[in-house]
């Protein structure tokens, strides 16, 4: 077995655990700043799939943190995301709202211990 990264140790560990609640809302802003590639010359250009109808369900009423995750997104990156694309984003922002909300209702005692073990290795 190879020897860890000596460099590495508990505080990179830790910053690097705070950087967790960020990518999921990284990763979507890269989804909706991605574009197509432009079709090539003489081409037609590609039609999207139609969308089967899908019943409409009730609409739930909006998440509190959604308009302020939004506004938040759009100040940081107003330059970079259309209105469009925040609102194709808005779903997916407020699915993590509502988990976030979820993980802050589960009851944990000051005892509970994580859902992993830590063993230290000895350095040669």
């Amino acid at each position: 077995m190879a020897p860890l990264n000596p460099d590495f140790h508990r505080r990179g560990f830790l910053k690097a655990l705070a950087w967790i609640p960020v990518l999921p809302l990284a990763a979507w802003a890269g989804r909706a700043l991605a574009q197509s590639p432009a079709p090539a010359p003489g081409q037609p250009a590609p039609t999207p799939p139609a969308a089967p109808a899908a019943p409409a369900a009730p609409a739930a009423p909006p998440h509190p943190d959604l308009a302020p995750l939004t506004q938040l997104l759009k100040n940081r990156y107003g330059k970079q995301v259309t209105d469009e694309q925040l609102a194709a984003m808005a779903p997916d922002i407020e699915r993590v709202a509502r988990l976030g909300e979820r993980l802050r209702k589960s009851p944990l005692k000051n005892a509970d211990e994580p859902d992993f073990v830590f063993r230290a290795t000895q350095w040669p």
